[in-house]
Parts: C-alpha cells; structure tokens; sequence
C-alpha cells in the first residue's frame, strides 16, 4: 500500500465525510489538478486544509496536484479493514 493510499484511509477512518470530500476532489479535478474555488461550495475550508496537510493534495500548476489519482481511488475502495 503506497503512503497516499494509506493517507486516505486515514482521514476516511478518522472522519467519515472525508470520503465525500475526497470524491468532490477527484470529480473536480481537470488534468489532475483542482482549485479552492471550484470545489468551495461543496467540502469545508477544513477538509480542503487536511487534504493538503496529509499530502493527498500538493503543489500544482494552477492549483493543487492530486498526488496520486489511482492510490487515491484505490483509499477509497475498502470502508473497513476488519474492526
């Protein structure tokens, strides 16, 4: 499992409406990047900042990165692990 794979299940497993948040991202991303301003009125300005503080998010062109769309996705995938 690649480290942003194992980001995303962390923010999904500390906090549930992080999985939301993460596929407004992807759904707003164009050629891999994304901006505030295009996702503002759907996540919170806090979700925005974990998913840059935990690196699912980087520096960009025009905006911020996804650091890995598919490790991102594949975060995604499994709601539980066995709790």
């Amino acid at each position: 499992m690649s480290k942003v794979e194992r980001r995303v299940r962390s923010l999904v497993s500390e906090d549930g409406e992080m999985r939301d948040a993460i596929r407004v991202v992807l759904d707003n991303a164009s050629d891999g990047e994304v901006r505030w301003v295009d996702v503002r009125d759907e996540i919170t300005s806090g979700q925005w900042g974990r998913l840059i503080e935990k690196e699912v998010l980087v520096d960009g062109e025009e905006g911020f990165a996804l650091a890995d769309q598919d490790e991102i996705e594949a975060g995604l995938e499994e709601d539980t692990s066995g709790d």
